[in-house]
């Protein structure tokens, strides 16, 4: 029973992280490294007419660990799919469609796209969900809680 109440419990505390308001956008292929974006962001400039919306100012850590400041990445919407293109690789990569609803308002899901230039894979654009660390402070200090309870009538049955 104690079992089933602690497994309960750590199945809480990760869906509670699961709701964190941060993505992690991380590159991987001829570009590597991550950027983080609100699930909710405001684009520095879109267009409806073109189906663009693009992303500027963000930091950018590379496979390196080294910052790149003013990173921009743009998220194009095409009738037969998307695309993304980055600073480094400014042809932009084809593939899935990585954003929904509308280019000043975009709405990011979690996944892995994947990109190409006219051939095979070159690059992968994986969506994540961040956690918050106030999230993982939450989620800590329950199951600590949780386990001095149990640890306390553990003891108090020994007596």
């Amino acid at each position: 029973m104690k079992r089933l109440l602690l497994l309960f419990v750590l199945l809480l505390a990760a869906g509670s992280v699961a709701r964190a308001e941060t993505l992690l956008f991380s590159l991987d292929g001829l570009e590597k490294g991550y950027f983080k974006l609100d699930s909710n962001p405001t684009p520095d400039d879109f267009s409806v007419a073109q189906g663009y919306t693009k992303f500027t100012g963000l930091t950018f850590t590379d496979g390196t660990g080294t910052t790149v400041n003013n990173y921009q990445i743009i998220f194009f919407n095409a009738p037969d799919g998307g695309s993304f293109a980055t600073v480094a690789n400014p042809f932009g990569f084809f593939g899935d469609q990585v954003y929904g609803g509308t280019e000043g308002a975009p709405v990011f899901a979690p996944g892995v796209y994947a990109g190409n230039q006219g051939g095979p894979t070159i690059e992968t654009l994986t969506v994540s969900v961040a956690p918050e660390p106030s999230s993982l402070i939450f989620t800590l200090t329950g199951l600590a809680s949780t386990a001095f309870v149990a640890g306390r009538r553990q003891w108090a049955l020994r007596a």
